[in-house]
């Protein structure tokens, strides 16, 4: 593949180093995206061999790393300025959907959302620090126990006197 103006050494480190892990992905998924777990997941479209749809799919990882910051998700305006980027064979139209799972495979593929480009963003799906309320203090879900700060039982009245005697409060 020729790669596009943009595209830097750091870009190609970055794609060896996601490569065999996505080759491993790619030969491992779903064929029949009715049996996929996940559907989203599953492609839908008759898919290739890795040979066949390395190129657009690294295309599509590393234009993330670029333009992440500006389209955190795919979208007419991004898929302009790739399809004129796009140097490789087959054409645009063939390649378009491998390109657009690279992009949105990316993410996870770095481990994370980040571009060199812009600043690491929370992700929606990450939980709150579990602060000793939790699985940490084998708490679970609907076990009874506090869930938080000011969830615990107030003492009881002989319990508050005890422990302003030990205190010396009382």
């Amino acid at each position: 593949m020729n790669h596009p103006t943009w595209w830097t050494p750091e870009d190609s480190n970055a794609w060896e180093r996601r490569r065999l892990s996505l080759r491993r992905q790619w030969q491992t998924r779903p064929s029949d995206p009715q049996s996929a777990p996940d559907r989203d997941s599953a492609l839908t479209e008759d898919v290739g061999t890795w040979q066949e749809v390395e190129d657009p799919i690294a295309y599509g990882c590393v234009a993330h790393r670029h333009f992440a910051d500006r389209y955190p998700r795919w979208n007419d305006a991004l898929e302009r300025e790739l399809s004129g980027d796009w140097r490789g064979q087959p054409s645009w139209p063939h390649v378009r959907f491998y390109v657009r799972h690279g992009y949105e495979l990316a993410p996870a593929a770095e481990g994370s959302a980040e571009s060199p480009h812009s600043s690491p963003r929370p992700s929606s799906d990450a939980q709150p620090a579990d602060q000793g309320y939790g699985a940490s203090h084998g708490y679970r879900p609907g076990h009874d126990g506090p869930s938080g700060p000011g969830d615990a039982p107030a003492p009881l009245p002989s319990q508050a006197t005890t422990t302003q005697k030990r205190d010396g409060q009382a």
